[in-house]
């Protein structure tokens, strides 16, 4: 979803389940020159993932917190 503002800055956010290419998607944006945060606001490189997430901490924290309070996981 991409939201424009008076800033003429675009909000960008992917929502899928997990193994359904939000990393991917994320990260071809990412190469387009879409900025998603800071290196370090980005879930880190992995063994399964060494290229990294492209995925924002904080939205992963969002996301957890809602699954929680609606009694998911």
């Amino acid at each position: 979803m991409m939201a424009n503002t008076d800033r003429g800055v675009s909000t960008v956010c992917i929502a899928g389940m997990h193994r359904s290419g939000t990393s991917m998607v994320a990260r071809l944006l990412s190469d387009c020159g879409v900025y998603l945060g800071s290196p370090q606001d980005l879930l880190p490189p992995q063994p399964d993932n060494p290229k990294g997430y492209f995925e924002h901490k904080g939205m992963l924290a969002l996301n957890e917190a809602l699954l929680e309070h609606l009694g998911g996981a």
